[in-house]
């Protein structure tokens, strides 16, 4: 797992599956559908041959989001995964990308990506006097215990 400032990655020991999760300001005069369309250009710039499908209704812990399945390559490799998007709090946005190649979407990445997708709670943290920006103190406690690309607890 890596973490960067409102950026966490996870990846599959094998590098197979990728889960990325990004949290940062909302950009008041975008919609949702904006910001999903600005992170699917993103990631698709990225991959060749990339199909998107129309974006659909997910739910991200208790929040109600919005997601695309995208399929497409990257170098040679065949890739599939979902964008989602949610915003918690009025003024933040939550971005989940979660992909596989090699046929590993549909049997393992899916499962990871449902994993984190269930488990998050959105919410203040618990100190902010000391951050300059408030999700550098939020972490989900599934990122911080448990390793969900193999479902073991991670030692602290």
């Amino acid at each position: 797992m890596i973490h960067q400032g409102g950026q966490t990655n996870l990846l599959s020991e094998d590098g197979e599956i990728a889960l990325v999760l990004i949290a940062d300001y909302a950009q008041a005069d975008k919609s949702l559908q904006d910001m999903l369309d600005n992170y699917l250009e993103a990631i698709g710039a990225t991959m060749d041959e990339y199909k998107a499908t129309d974006s659909y209704v997910l739910s991200i812990g208790t929040k109600e989001g919005l997601a695309i399945d995208i399929t497409g390559k990257v170098a040679s490799y065949e890739q599939a995964g979902i964008i989602a998007v949610v915003v918690p709090e009025e003024d933040q946005i939550f971005m989940i990308f979660g992909s596989a190649i090699n046929g590993r979407w549909q049997d393992d990445g899916l499962e990871a990506f449902n994993t984190i997708i269930n488990s998050l709670e959105f919410g203040h943290p618990e100190d902010e006097t000391n951050a300059s920006n408030p999700w550098d103190n939020y972490q989900s406690r599934t990122l911080r215990e448990l390793d969900v690309l193999t479902g073991e607890a991670l030692q602290e």
